[in-house]
């Protein structure tokens, strides 16, 4: 999910790629319009994935059982 929001949140900025700088920097688009058309279609791509692996990725967290090894250190079981 931490590639998926990165990936959404660069592709609505006109830094967040190499072909929209070089567009932006040759003033052949403008970042309010890059803005405004592609903010929408990022959010979409971010929150869809996230909203379908929230109801499939289910489960218990369990913690790791303490012991403590010969030499009276703690370890993880």
């Amino acid at each position: 999910m931490v590639v998926l929001a990165s990936n959404a949140g660069g592709a609505w900025s006109p830094i967040g790629d190499v072909t929209t700088i070089m567009l932006w920097i040759g003033e052949q688009i403008s970042a309010g319009a890059i803005i405004k058309d592609t903010f929408l279609v990022s959010l979409t791509s971010l929150l869809v994935p996230t909203i379908v692996l929230s109801f499939i990725l289910k489960g218990n967290v369990v913690a790791p059982e303490v012991i403590a090894d010969e030499n009276n250190e703690e370890c993880f079981k």
